[in-house]
């Protein structure tokens, strides 16, 4: 009956979205959805034999469950077989023509007496052996910044934290579809991550977290959380949304000329990608926000603050603020702009980060606050 489900399912189903909300499969304009608000997903010890590799599905997990829908997804750590059609979500590696695939082999959509659909059974697939335009791709546990050739590690352009497509799958369990109109997890999943303190951090984002309430609800917990990154939509892939890192610009001769990021700086200690300027030029820098909570906040502080390392905080030295009359949380990430004289007390030949912390005077009751802040490293020539 499944497999007859399955084949109608492909004649009647259809994709939709909101301008408010991620992609997501549809029968008879109605988005398909698991039946309750809780599933479990077993990570198979055949493909994810050791603890942390294990560790990193269950964060991916953990990543996805901090939403503000009331969808919840369970692990359990299991071995034996594998496959679709056997009523249990299940993630595991084998050979695929893509980095990452969930296979919902157990959706469907008929007429019988009125419309019925639902999702019964999703299994997320992994790469066991990736690669890009022919060069190998190496998958990577470690939440170091410097595992990335994105950050400034040498050499290391082909590695891809495992984490960030975990939640992109996890995101199709849930019955999300890819997404190119915005910065979103459902899109350029490799580049839509959260940095400082040395580490890169996965998040499920404002879009497909707008994306979960419009096929869940919201949970009847208060959930309010804001975040920032130094990361933007710049195009559409096909079905996918592009980033890359968010623009800065230098006001020289009078006109806005773009900077460009360096591999590394010359200082060796700090290998990580970085802009070059000097005291007292103007630089406009670009930063994305977003409301990943379930409610609008209004009357919201953000301060622009200069670090000596990568986690901004209240204790570096605050050079601006401004204030956000109101923040929705629709779904829409938002990349902005804003412009800052580099001090002319900055010691030379030093690298230097420019932040900007939302909510730095802490008057909105987040979820989380370890994604408030962005950088964007400086070298002073």
């Amino acid at each position: 009956m499944k497999r007859t489900w399955l084949f109608i399912s492909i004649l009647l189903c259809g994709l939709t979205c909101d301008a408010t909300a991620a992609m997501s499969r549809t029968c008879d304009g109605n988005p398909i959805t698991w039946h309750v608000n809780r599933t479990r997903l077993e990570i198979n010890t055949n493909s994810f034999s050791n603890e942390r590799w294990q560790n990193a599905v269950k964060k991916a997990v953990r990543v996805v469950n901090t939403n503000p829908s009331p969808f919840w997804i369970d692990t359990v750590v299991r071995g034996g077989d594998v496959g679709e059609d056997n009523e249990q979500n299940e993630i595991y590696a084998t050979n695929l023509d893509a980095w990452g695939s969930a296979t919902m082999s157990g959706y469907y959509c008929y007429f019988f007496n009125g419309w019925e659909y639902g999702i019964e059974e999703v299994d997320v697939l992994i790469d066991s052996s990736p690669h890009q335009a022919g060069t190998p791709i190496i998958w990577t546990a470690s939440n170091n910044k410097l595992r990335s050739g994105n950050y400034g590690g040498s050499g290391l352009y082909n590695v891809v934290f495992a984490e960030t497509t975990l939640v992109h799958e996890l995101g199709h369990l849930m019955g999300l579809m890819h997404e190119n109109r915005y910065y979103t997890s459902m899109g350029d999943a490799a580049n839509f991550v959260l940095a400082g303190g040395g580490r890169v951090r996965p998040y499920f984002g404002e879009n497909s977290s707008s994306g979960a309430r419009a096929l869940y609800g919201a949970q009847g917990s208060p959930f309010r959380d804001l975040s920032v990154s130094h990361w933007k939509r710049t195009g559409a892939n096909g079905e996918y949304s592009q980033h890359s890192r968010t623009s800065i610009k230098k006001f020289d001769g009078g006109r806005w000329v773009d900077l460009t990021y360096y591999a590394g700086s010359p200082d060796s200690s700090v290998p990580e990608v970085r802009l070059e300027g000097d005291r007292g030029d103007r630089i406009r820098f670009e930063y994305t926000l977003e409301n990943n909570g379930k409610q609008t906040e209004t009357n919201v502080r953000g301060g622009v603050y200069i670090s000596t390392n990568d986690w901004i905080s209240t204790s570096d030295r605050l050079i601006g603020t401004n204030t956000w009359p109101s923040i929705a949380a629709q779904g829409l990430p938002y990349t902005f702009g804003f412009s800052i004289d580099i001090p002319n007390d900055l010691v030379r030949q030093r690298v230097y980060y420019v932040g900007y912390l939302i909510d730095d005077n802490n008057t909105v009751p987040e979820k989380t606050g370890y994604n408030n802040a962005a950088y964007i490293p400086i070298w002073i020539k």
